[in-house]
């Protein structure tokens, strides 16, 4: 009897080692291929690997996904190259631990045939807390504000960049404006003295806030806080 029950532990033990070794080689390829049904850029082809193992999938999350492509488009924003790592994803939920990467060249169109292009939107955090870093270059930061004014009415010529803000030419006269964050929107907290002008400002249902932003002679950096636990419940078509 020990020797029969001795056989029937070294079995038991030989099968949970191969399905230990089994299951992620399974539940990978399902990963992978839900990560892409669900993909936001519908059949354009995006690199995705899977990292699992048993425990983190007994606990109910997909310890690593990696996922990359290059020349993607949606709604007509063009992105040069796309790099994510997420960590600890839920199989349930779909929360996640950590997000690390980002996307690079992207191309942001402005409704009359121009566009912004952004060197690098960097993502980082969790889903619970996700923060979102645009970086705009000179030229970039200048269409993007010049766009911001003449979406508010507001006439201004000859602008530049300047570190906390801008220089510009409004009803004949040069004026420096400061730029910052207020109430989660992008500001000129005074505008000649007529008050708070908003030139980038999340409506009340939008998962974004703005956070911070840095402007110097050589570009601007926009930051932003991202509920991620709202982008994911967004149909992704």
């Amino acid at each position: 009897m020990r020797s029969l029950l001795g056989f029937i532990a070294f079995v038991t033990v030989v099968i949970v080692l191969v399905a230990a070794l089994a299951i992620p080689a399974i539940v990978a390829p399902m990963v992978a291929s839900a990560v892409r049904a669900a993909s936001p850029f519908g059949t354009q082809p995006l690199d995705v690997t899977v990292d699992v193992n048993v425990l983190g999938l007994i606990r109910g999350f997909v310890s690593e996904i990696r996922i990359s492509g290059t020349n993607l488009s949606r709604d007509e924003v063009k992105i040069g190259s796309l790099g994510l790592t997420v960590r600890g994803t839920g199989i349930g939920d779909h929360a996640f631990s950590e997000v690390l990467g980002g996307l690079d060249s992207v191309a942001i169109p402005l409704g009359d045939g121009a566009s912004v292009d952004v060197d690098r939107i960097a993502l980082s955090g969790s889903s619970s807390a996700l923060t979102g870093t645009a970086s705009l270059d000179r030229i970039a930061a200048l269409a993007f504000i010049n766009r911001s004014f003449a979406d508010q009415g507001v006439a201004v010529s000859d602008v530049t960049l300047t570190n906390g803000g801008v220089s510009v030419v409004i009803l004949d006269q040069r004026v420096q404006l400061a730029i910052g964050v207020a109430d989660g929107a992008l500001v000129v907290p005074d505008m000649l003295g007529a008050g708070t002008l908003e030139l980038l400002a999340p409506q009340p249902d939008d998962p974004w806030r703005l956070t911070g932003v840095t402007v110097t002679t050589s570009g601007m950096t926009i930051v932003a806080s991202i509920d991620a636990d709202r982008v994911l419940a967004l149909p992704t078509r």
